[in-house]
């Protein structure tokens, strides 16, 4: 969950990043600040306010195509992605951002003096200088997801355990020992990444 959602968070962030520097317009900022405001807002709220109209299309979805699926989106993981993805959305957004700002835009005006079309200087030029913020940005999201409790908690689908949730369930049942080895993997694999993420600093 932490690698696929860390993907698709980094991506997001990338056009987003891309079309604010591209567009220039003022108002597509502003909402991108709005969204970054998911990280100082406790995941428990988060997932509350989403639970809500996400089961309700999970039912509709059923009663369209017929399905006995339950909560048909919570089942698919798209709940839960699309919360950390509100949750989470500034850990890769901001990164990248104050590197896209490094890149000087009279880069982007030789590209497109010599012949690369908007798109063709997002893969060739930005993607290449982003190198080390997207990698940055990456691991500083998988640390992120890998820890998160209430909100995944909530939003799991059923008999679907991260090490997080495991780790409190078998805490709150009182057996310590069991508890240990899925806290010690959270803690072992965040040092790690922590370790190469100081690299990437570097």
């Amino acid at each position: 969950m932490a690698l696929i959602s860390s993907l698709i968070i980094l991506t997001i962030a990338i056009w987003v990043s891309f079309v604010v520097r591209v567009t220039k317009l003022a108002w597509i900022k502003k909402w991108t600040h709005i969204l970054t405001l998911g990280y100082a807002i406790p995941g428990a709220i988060i997932a509350v306010c989403i639970l809500i109209p996400f089961t309700s299309w999970s039912i509709h979805i059923n009663e369209i195509f017929n399905l006995r699926w339950g909560l048909f989106l919570n089942q698919l993981f798209i709940t839960l992605i699309f919360a950390y993805l509100l949750r989470f959305f500034a850990v890769g957004y901001n990164g990248i951002d104050s590197s896209y700002e490094k890149i000087s835009r009279s880069i982007d005006e030789s590209a497109e003096i010599l012949g690369l079309s908007k798109l063709k200087i997002l893969f060739r030029v930005h993607l290449a200088n982003l190198k080390p913020a997207l990698l940055a940005s990456f691991l500083m999201l998988f640390i992120d997801i890998l820890k998160e409790l209430p909100l995944t908690l909530i939003l799991r689908p059923f008999n679907f355990d991260t090490l997080a949730t495991k780790t409190y369930e078998l805490a709150g049942d009182e057996m310590l020992e069991e508890s240990a080895w899925p806290a010690l993997i959270i803690v072992l694999v965040g040092a790690s990444i922590s370790y190469l993420l100081k690299r990437v600093i570097k």
